[in-house]
């Protein structure tokens, strides 16, 4: 029972009209009337019932038959003695205003049948179903039809900002914007990001209440585009049941939304949660910005922390707290990672055959997934001396190649180059344990402008010099020498890493096969320190390193001693027959799907260019 008076609607729609009379001395008898005001459609019936009624509408078509598409009549009620109760409607059982929902089905039957009577049966769907007939608060209506011109469906045409877009929403339906809403709604930037995130109830009815136009074919795509000051802005309607987040987490966000500066956000602890839950299980790399933001929602949360590597731990103790679970989207587009969710359980398994102690992931926030060789990183202590741990499910070779190389190397220089600990395959997977280097990066030292003297230089050129003797005489290709994995340790001196793509100087036949089989992990590989696509030598590499760096009295003659003898060497080493042939088939492929989609005018489906590009290029550099 519900003490409040209420206003609702009743809306006459065209083939009602002729019983008019009799309805309105009715409703007189019933509730009081507040307003009646007729209306037409602003355009096509057919598009505007479908706007109206959303995803509740079956069959646009057959609802024009049935209720007609000429003028109807809009009449505001006021019930002062509202009682509640479950009855059953188009959409299932509802809690519906009794008063009203019999009104309704006398007045169908008087009618003849089918739906050419609506009411509302709750304040939220008259404050929905106002909004959209007359472009009107539901207040505005407390005393009356109010002033000035009313609007049928606004948006129709377009939103003249994103905060009528906003208003819109907040009037017809629950929603939240459920991240990268600083700029929202008067100073958003698409090239910050270029789409906005929504969790709706439904993301039919969203769309229809927008105006939105689906951007991609596929049915369990949401992504859309909503015309705002002329211009296209991207949305994603994610919604409730959508596996996006838990279905009960999903509600609890939906329901628990507040408001800033007109825009509705999830509260500030599941705004936090979800944002840490995003950025790590449903992206293969964290955005450069997003930590900065999880800072932020942290503090307005009121919860401790300042790295991904503090908040995973949070974030699970948040879903278990609460049951919730990690799930698979519906929308195959979003990423789920399916490593980092399982954490626990992976060092538990490694537990099992290594004595490692305060294991958890590292390397968190500059981590990047590849799909064809999936990693995990842990840092974690054995007997007390610090330790790093990679783990991968599927890829035992290259698990492999990080304990084999870093020993073989170490027999000579073993100052040079990280030291292995332990290596274990299983079914489950493969790990290596290694030594935790102090330090940081030469490339984060670079891109930081770290102001090295001359004889910290000088111990760095001789250091690389002697690494890449010792490379040579060991017979081992590393394939991925880059600042990114050179170590200046603090007292100055540098140590070599991450083997796992490096190869025995003998095995060139076996890895081309591997190349032909992992293109996308090996022909990018090495980045800009490579000799060319799909062709490593490390003394170029180094090289490479080392004209990066400051300049000193040894590193020209270092520079010169290493590429002595690399001047004859080919850097293209031509491919393979069967292999360039297989790469030239790729592209012809890409190419046809290519000119395919702008024939049939689907400019905007993604398909991979990046793929087809790289390998016009690395066509280019072989056959040069």
């Amino acid at each position: 029972m519900n003490a409040e008076p209420e206003l609702h609607l009743i809306v006459l729609w065209e083939k009602a009209r002729a019983e008019e009379d009799r309805i309105l001395a009715d409703i007189a008898r019933h509730v009081e009337i507040v307003a009646k005001v007729e209306l037409s459609w602003p355009g096509d019936a057919v598009d505007c019932y479908g706007r109206f009624y959303g995803a509740k509408l079956l069959e646009a078509a057959g609802k024009v038959k049935i209720c007609g598409d000429g003028p109807f009549l809009l009449v505001v009620v006021r019930d002062r003695r509202p009682r509640y109760g479950w009855r059953e409607t188009s959409r299932g059982g509802e809690l519906v205003n009794l008063r009203l929902f019999a009104m309704k089905s006398r007045y169908r039957a008087w009618t003849g049948g089918g739906h050419r009577v609506h009411t509302s049966n709750s304040p939220a769907e008259t404050r929905r179903d106002i909004f959209l007939l007359t472009g009107r608060r539901m207040e505005e209506w407390k005393d009356g039809a109010p002033d000035g011109p009313l609007e049928v469906l606004p948006g129709r045409d377009g939103w003249p900002s994103l905060r009528a877009l906003f208003d819109c929403l907040g009037e017809t339906m629950p929603y939240v914007v459920l991240r990268n809403y600083e700029m929202l709604p008067d100073a958003f930037d698409p090239s910050l990001h270029g789409d906005i995130d929504l969790l709706v109830q439904d993301a039919g009815e969203c769309a229809g209440v927008l105006g939105a136009r689906k951007v991609f074919p596929e049915p369990f795509r949401v992504h859309y585009e909503v015309a705002v000051a002329g211009q296209p802005v991207r949305f994603d309607f994610r919604f409730v049941g959508d596996g996006y987040y838990d279905e009960r987490w999903e509600r609890a966000v939906l329901s628990g939304g507040v408001d800033r500066g007109g825009v509705r956000v999830p509260a500030p602890e599941d705004a936090f949660h979800s944002l840490v839950y995003h950025a790590l299980f449903q992206k293969r790399a964290v955005a450069p910005d997003y930590e900065g933001k999880a800072r932020e929602c942290a503090a307005a949360a009121g919860l401790p922390g300042d790295s991904f590597e503090q908040w995973l731990p949070m974030l699970e103790d948040f879903l278990a707290a609460r049951r919730y679970r990690v799930t698979r989207p519906c929308d195959e587009s979003v990423y789920l990672d399916d490593l980092l969710p399982r954490w626990r359980e992976i060092a538990d398994a490694m537990r099992a055959w290594y004595p490692l102690e305060d294991i958890r992931p590292a390397g968190l926030t500059s981590r990047t997934v590849n799909p064809s060789l999936p990693v995990l990183f842990f840092s974690a202590k054995v007997d007390g001396r610090p330790c790093f741990v990679k783990y991968s499910p599927v890829a035992p070779r290259a698990i492999a190649a990080e304990w084999t190389f870093p020993r073989r190397f170490r027999r000579t220089r073993p100052d040079l180059c990280v030291e292995p600990l332990f290596w274990h395959v299983a079914a489950g997977g493969a790990f290596v344990v290694l030594e935790r280097l102090e330090g940081r990066t030469l490339e984060d030292h670079l891109a930081a402008g770290t102001r090295f003297t001359p004889e910290e230089t000088e111990r760095i050129v001789a250091d690389l010099k002697d690494m890449a003797a010792t490379l040579a005489a060991a017979g081992i290709v590393h394939r991925d020498i880059r600042p990114a994995n050179l170590m200046v340790s603090p007292d100055g001196h540098v140590k070599l890493f991450d083997f796992q793509f490096a190869v025995d100087r003998d095995d060139h036949v076996e890895y081309l096969y591997f190349a032909e089989r992992h293109k996308e992990l090996l022909y990018p590989l090495g980045a800009g320190y490579a000799c060319g696509p799909g062709h490593w030598n490390d003394r170029h590499s180094i090289i490479k390193c080392l004209e990066r760096l400051p300049d000193c009295a040894g590193k020209a003659a270092a520079i010169e001693e290493l590429s002595v003898g690399l001047a004859d060497h080919d850097r293209r080493a031509r491919l393979p027959d069967w292999m360039f042939r297989k790469l030239k088939k790729e592209y012809r492929r890409l190419v046809r799907r290519h000119w395919r989609h702008l024939l049939l005018g689907r400019k905007d489906k993604p398909y991979d260019t990046h793929r087809r590009d790289y390998l016009a290029y690395i066509l280019a550099e072989w056959e040069g």
